[in-house]
């Protein structure tokens, strides 16, 4: 649950983030819209003024619509104005460099410009990618009632956002012209502005709009534009690259910090099991040096007894300097020897006695606990069967040969401990010689008759959780090479919960199809970790025995 609640903080985080990084590639493309204006005197003599958008190319070059100055040499005293915008350059003079009627566009020279361009984008924008109409709308100025001089005063253009429906090869007024269908809102004055999409690059020039519902907007695609300012001699920066939306980075940095996440949660229980490794190694070396100065104690006891003798025998001496002829003389020192000799070899005794069978404990506790972990059985003290091993309260099953007279087993092997081969981290294996013997049934996947493995790549294996820790063990018996092995690795919570109630259900001392198809399952769902570095890697060298 925290992993899970974790994972959606990221993906809000991100998204958040994100969302306002388009932000502020909208606002920045915003100061290179500046609002355009034609203003002069018809053949009457009444002043006209025509206003429209654009934005920059170059820093003295704009892009707007042809219609927008389409009046210029019908004017008298005709002044073509590039206004702002807001904290920009203010009213600036401008003049007609190139223009095609066709595709509704002009370029406008601006001596005194200073302006930041803005790339062209020639990919095709997708509908999961907004995109933003900037300009300067007539709408607004008519809802805050601008007076002329307020209009041709810099301001602040708007930013009206909308979605690609397709791209077409005809434009409104039937010119063949490639034009994009969107849904940003436009209205008179927004004419020659940018259609731009989330990253602030140009993907069109907004001209035409729906008058009758105002549902639908057009633009001159990118490409045009590009193509009408190279055969006019203008270089600009161009982008083919697409651009990817908030949502997919969001959905692209949420994977990658939930990978992220996923990696600390591993590292994390990896150095949990090296601190609780590091603890039973403390333990460990608590019982050897407590077992040495058992040891010692011991060896000071049977030293103390010896020089007890030593010293009551030349105390004896020292009484009696004539007994030394005495009869009884010899028989007295040799009694002396004698109880020197008891004492020490008691010392000894106990101490050979006592450290053999922590050895041997040892051996045996290792031996069992890999052997559980792999079959889930308990083996005997001396050689460990690998399957299911017959419970000592089961009469049926306590002669094994007689338990298995009907399990059509075949091949024995031998299996002995491969120290070198091993990796070891945690477990102490300087005593374990014990040897693994399982026979395998005709049916190749059943071991000693009644612990089913599954076949794979001509390998047998199982996987069973640890009762002990948070790990999963991997039992492995590959005939080719005659290698039987078994992994520790470390699992996160949730996923050794999910390995325990899947491996609980299957029944135990149990082979058939049912048991095969559930241990298959258990592989299906873990065989990512299966490859994941082990804590620990135990082998053990197997050869067919009679």
């Amino acid at each position: 649950m925290i992993k899970k609640i974790g994972h959606l903080f990221l993906v809000l985080l991100c998204t958040f983030g994100l969302f306002n990084n388009a932000k502020a590639d909208i606002n920045a493309a915003k100061r290179s819209v500046p609002r355009i204006a034609l203003i002069g005197f018809d053949g009457s003599g009444q002043g006209f003024m025509s206003t429209g958008s654009g934005f920059a190319i170059g820093k003295n070059l704009v892009i707007t619509n042809y219609h927008v100055i389409s009046q210029y040499d019908n004017l008298s005293q005709p002044i073509i104005l590039s206004i702002g915008p807001n904290g920009e350059a203010k009213r600036l003079k401008a003049q007609i460099k190139a223009f095609d009627k066709q595709a509704d566009i002009a370029l406008l020279f601006v001596p005194e410009g200073n302006y930041v361009p803005l790339p062209l984008s020639l990919s095709r924008a997708d509908s999961e990618i907004g995109v933003f109409a900037l300009g300067y709308p007539g709408v607004v100025d008519d809802v805050y009632q601008r007076q002329t001089d307020q209009i041709l005063s810099p301001s602040r253009p708007e930013a009206f956002e909308g979605t690609v429906s397709n791209y077409v090869n005809q434009s409104p007024n039937g010119e063949n012209v490639e034009t994009i269908n969107h849904s940003a809102q436009i209205s008179g004055g927004n004419s020659g502005g940018p259609l731009v999409d989330e990253c602030g690059r140009v993907i069109g020039v907004n001209t035409w709009r729906d008058t009758q519902n105002g549902t639908y907007s057009f633009a001159v695609s990118a490409k045009i534009v590009a193509n009408f300012l190279k055969s006019n001699g203008v270089s600009v920066p161009i982008i083919e690259d697409k651009c990817v939306s908030a949502g997919q980075k969001a959905t692209a940095e949420a994977e990658n910090a939930q990978e992220k996440l996923h990696q600390l949660i591993t590292d994390s229980e990896t150095t949990k099991q090296s601190i609780i490794a590091n603890q039973q190694e403390i333990e460990s070396t608590k019982q050897n040096l407590k077992s040495q100065i058992e040891v010692l104690k011991i060896i000071i006891f049977s030293i103390s007894a010896i020089l007890i003798a030593t010293l009551g025998f030349v105390f004896f001496m020292a009484l009696k300097p004539k007994a030394i002829t005495n009869s009884k003389t010899p028989i007295t020192m040799f009694a002396i020897f004698i109880f020197a000799a008891i004492f020490g070899g008691a010392g000894f005794i106990v101490w050979k006695t006592k450290f053999q069978k922590q050895d041997n404990s040892n051996s045996v506790k290792i031996s069992n606990e890999i052997a559980k972990e792999i079959t889930g059985a308990v083996p005997n003290n001396s050689n460990t069967q690998i399957g299911a091993v017959p419970n000592a309260n089961d009469k049926s099953s306590s002669n094994d040969d007689e338990l298995l007279k009907d399990a059509n087993l075949g091949a024995k092997y031998s299996c002995n401990f491969d120290n070198t081969a091993s990796q070891k981290f945690q477990t102490d294996t300087s005593n374990f010689e014990n040897t693994l013997n399982f026979r395998l049934s005709q049916n190749t996947s059943c071991l000693m008759g009644r612990t089913q493995y599954i076949e794979n790549n001509s390998k047998l294996i199982r996987l069973r959780p640890s009762d002990k820790e948070r790990a999963l063990f991997v039992s492995i018996f590959d005939p080719k090479t005659n290698t039987y092995s078994q992994k520790r690795i470390a699992l996160d919570s949730e996923r050794f919960d999910k390995l325990k109630s899947m491996t609980d259900k299957i029944p135990r001392k149990t082979c058939g199809e049912q048991v095969k198809n559930q241990e298959a399952a258990v592989y299906k769902e873990f065989a990512s970790e299966i490859n994941s570095n082990a804590l620990e890697n135990f082998v053990w060298r197997c050869k067919p025995s009679q």
